[in-house]
């Protein structure tokens, strides 16, 4: 499998060189090379991992933005959360510091509101219903401004997998909830870059 990938070093090469050069015809035939190494690939990672590459379709759904809003969200410090106990250490911090800033009645009365059925932010919470005071003491403890798209999901045939689906695919940072007053499904989009 290293060879392969090797292979593909040195055709991407090969294709820099043609476009620098203007060279059409090298370009397509490097290409053609490129697609037969990556099903070799695909080929020789299925057998030697004991892994298969499946491709999901992934569904689009029925959604509209409904409005734009200020959040104050808790950043993720470490690439894999459910790596040992970081989740429950963040848990915990995000308590202390949001009852630090006298927050957490606030972060909690939005929470029990929107029930949350999947995401990968784990501490936020809209600025406008934050005190200017509690705001900043979270500014000092690290938490950040992000805005943050509500979106409408609109068909009621799409099922919770596949909006996870189209979540994972298509948006970085998300909390799929339902908001209980209305049994509406939202996604909370965080625009963070």
């Amino acid at each position: 499998m290293q060879n392969k990938i090797y292979e593909m070093r040195k055709i991407l090469f090969l294709l820099e060189q043609s476009i620098l050069y203007c060279e059409t015809d090298k370009f397509y035939k490097e290409i053609g090379k490129m697609e037969t190494v990556i099903d070799d690939l695909k080929e020789s990672f299925a057998k030697e991992t004991n892994c298969s590459v499946e491709f999901k379709e992934v569904k689009n759904i029925n959604k509209k933005i409904l409005n734009t809003i200020e959040f104050v969200y808790k950043p993720i410090t470490v690439l894999n959360v459910f790596e040992g106990n970081y989740l429950e250490n963040f848990s915990n911090e995000r308590t202390e510091q949001l009852s630090i800033a006298r927050a957490i009645n606030n972060h909690n009365e939005f929470w029990k509101q929107h029930t949350t059925i999947h995401g990968n932010i784990y501490g936020s919470v809209p600025i406008e219903l934050i005190s200017s005071e509690s705001l900043e003491i979270l500014y000092k403890l690290g938490w950040k401004k992000i805005k943050t798209n509500i979106i409408e999901i609109r068909g009621s045939k799409d099922s919770s997998q596949d909006i996870v689906d189209y979540c994972d695919k298509y948006l970085d940072y998300y909390i799929i909830v339902l908001e209980e007053s209305t049994k509406t499904r939202l996604i909370l989009e965080y625009l963070i870059k």
